[in-house]
């Protein structure tokens, strides 16, 4: 963040946007799978967001945009891991939004359409979902 400080002169917006999916019935992940989009879909907004405040709140405003997704509005079955991570991010950043914006910061959640079709499935598959959820 320093060094694109330094070129740049001011950053104006950061737009994070890092994410998937994993498909299929909640039991059928491990916890490590779910851990890693965990740490890629909430804890690496976190992770930049924290990176970039100081310098947005030194210059006085910025604008952060996390993508979210409409199922963590509206959930769905098949994609429990997901929709909590999106969860997540809706309130981690309705929340920000509040105590950044006495700096000249806003955050914003746009809630774009599913991505399951390119997604992983559950590392771990249970026979009983497979008239449920068919696998391709």
């Amino acid at each position: 963040m320093a060094t694109a400080h330094a070129e740049l002169g001011r950053i104006e917006l950061l737009v994070n946007n890092a994410g998937y999916a994993i498909s299929g019935a909640a039991e059928e992940s491990s916890i490590e799978q779910v851990s890693a989009l965990f740490d890629t879909n909430f804890l690496g907004v976190v992770r930049v967001t924290n990176a970039i405040l100081p310098l947005m709140r030194q210059q006085g405003g910025g604008r952060i945009l996390n993508i979210g997704s409409v199922v963590g509005l509206i959930p769905g079955p098949f994609g429990a891991h997901y929709t909590a991570s999106k969860h997540a991010i809706e309130g981690y950043s309705e929340s920000l939004d509040h105590e950044v914006r006495p700096f000249g910061i806003r955050v914003a959640v746009i809630e774009p359409t599913s991505i399951e079709a390119n997604s992983p499935r559950g590392d771990l598959p249970v026979a009983a979902y497979s008239q449920t959820f068919p696998r391709y």
